[in-house]
């Protein structure tokens, strides 16, 4: 077994906070009887090998808990970057805390909490408009450190029924802080609130890219979800039309033809979509229809 498989299999196993306390005691404990139980000709030698196996275990417990990074909760992502009011909202009734996480591509998305409302945040310039703040964490599957800057990361909530290049990030004037700590990428992302949709299925998605067909795909009932190409790891590069973009090349003749290769595509990159836990009670038919409206999307 590897370093990282190592690690790895140290991070997929539970521990409760006091672990380490009790299997030190215990093994303590164990040394103690096998010590009386010895002749006593052999008790500094059964002494000897007590004390080594309790330091092995001992650095190898130290070990899993170097390799079992602890996230920041969603009120520590928003103390980081300086929003002591968002904090605050993280701590009171209405916020959902969470720890879903989606393994893809190498990395693991973890979405730790969401919270709606208006005048929550320390930075919001606008006290009268509710708003959706999320907290994420992103992190090497293999253990290694990341920064979000090995990341092109984009965010953004998606409304069942509703095209997702249409109703985005984007037309919601979406925004997102991120920083890196313990070698583990946080994001903190805010939008428009879509409570008013909270009768239909809402979605978090976390991406590389913009929302487009190549991307995203809406079956008939409206239920959203990645393309096939998406999950195959290979999306084609969209054209300025929204036509996937086909290279050409030159062969020795100076003809111009187009490769035998499919059209030219890039890396999916890490991907995951998280369905939002809103309460169906806070849906506002004619909120929605403001949004709808203001984004240029009929009702």
């Amino acid at each position: 077994m590897n370093r990282d498989d190592y690690r790895r299999a140290f991070d997929e196993a539970g521990f409760s906070p006091d672990f380490q306390q009790k299997t030190l005691a215990r093994l303590a404990q164990e040394a103690g009887r096998t010590e009386k139980k010895e002749r006593p000709s052999m008790r500094a030698k059964t002494t000897r090998r007590a004390v080594v196996l309790v330091c092995a275990l001992a650095a190898a417990l130290a070990v899993t808990a170097a390799a079992a990074v602890r996230l920041l909760g969603p009120g520590e992502t928003a103390q980081a970057v300086g929003d002591s009011a968002l904090a605050a909202a993280f701590t009171q009734e209405g916020a959902v805390l969470l720890d879903e996480s989606v393994e893809s591509e190498g990395y693991v998305i973890t979405l730790s909490g969401l919270v709606n409302g208006a005048g929550l945040s320390s930075f919001c310039q606008d006290l009268e408009e509710d708003r959706l703040y999320a907290v994420l964490a992103v992190r090497s599957a293999a253990g290694t450190p990341l920064s979000y800057e090995d990341l092109n990361l984009s965010f953004t909530p998606l409304v069942a029924g509703y095209a997702p290049w249409q109703l985005n990030a984007w037309t919601l004037g979406g925004g997102v802080q991120s920083f890196d700590q313990d070698g583990v990428a946080y994001y903190l992302f805010d939008c428009r609130s879509v409570e008013p949709f909270a009768d239909r299925t809402v979605y978090l998605a976390a991406f590389e890219g913009f929302p487009s067909a190549e991307i995203f795909t809406m079956a008939a009932d409206g239920s959203i979800s990645f393309t096939e190409q998406m999950e195959s790891g290979l999306i084609p590069y969209p054209g300025q039309d929204g036509e996937a973009v086909t290279f050409t090349a030159e062969d020795e003749t100076g003809a111009v033809f187009t490769p035998e290769a499919d059209p030219a595509s890039r890396p999916a990159g890490p991907h995951a979509l998280f369905t939002l836990p809103l309460d169906p009670a806070k849906a506002d038919p004619d909120a929605a229809a403001r949004i709808l409206s203001e984004c240029g999307i009929e009702p």
